[in-house]
């Protein structure tokens, strides 16, 4: 499997020096489109030098396509909600399993929140991208709506070939601008997180968690 895995082990040690860059807002960005729908509602910030790197990917990808933001910034309180809903849905479906293995399933597709590493969309170095057709359409799968999670593996054979061939499209064009991918996740890039730092193998990053500009869990707006 390409990538570099990021065990929660090595994320937690990479010390967090804090360089205080400013949010900026993506929707001034040319060239990206936005999910903003009801059910997932993007906070569409990231700190200053991710966002010019967003824009340069923006720039860079092929006619007909544009960049789809999934997700950006999330603050503290969304993330916990996040990981709780997929512990409660494991806790659910399997009863038996000892709270251990639920936590350790959960924190597969969800970053936990009791640890020193920080969940990279609330440090706002994290951004959820996929390519979005002219009709609206998408070329790859995106969450929730995927039958087998290994699909949503970066590298994984597993695919039609021409999905695999647009999938590269994206990533290639994120990692040229100097982004670096979660393996597990085809459309989660970051830079200057603890997960970057890992994934390029740097023991020190420059973001912890972001003053969010997104409201507080369970508010309007």
């Amino acid at each position: 499997m390409q990538g570099v895995p990021e065990p929660q082990a090595a994320l937690d040690k990479v010390k967090i020096i804090e360089n205080n860059d400013p949010l900026v807002d993506l929707r001034t960005i040319p060239g990206l489109t936005f999910r903003d729908e009801p059910d997932y509602p993007v906070f569409a910030f990231l700190r200053a030098p991710v966002a010019v790197m967003l824009a340069e990917a923006a720039r860079k990808i092929p006619s007909p396509y544009h960049l789809h933001v999934i997700s950006a910034l999330r603050n503290f309180e969304h993330q916990k909600e996040i990981w709780q809903s997929h512990y409660d849905r494991y806790k659910a479906a399997h009863p038996e399993w000892p709270d251990a293995t639920i936590r350790r399933m959960t924190n597969k597709y969800a970053a936990p929140v009791d640890h020193p590493a920080p969940p990279g969309h609330t440090t706002g170095a994290a951004v959820d991208v996929v390519l979005q057709k002219p009709d609206g359409s998408f070329v790859d799968f995106i969450p929730p709506e995927i039958p087998d999670w290994t699909l949503t593996h970066t590298w994984t054979t597993k695919i039609d070939p021409e999905i695999y061939k647009l999938r590269m499209i994206l990533v290639e064009t994120m990692l040229s601008v100097g982004f670096s991918n979660c393996r597990d996740e085809y459309w989660h890039y970051s830079w200057g997180d603890s997960g970057w730092a890992v994934r390029v193998g740097k023991k020190t990053c420059c973001y912890g968690i972001a003053q969010s500009k997104e409201p507080a869990a369970g508010t309007a707006g």
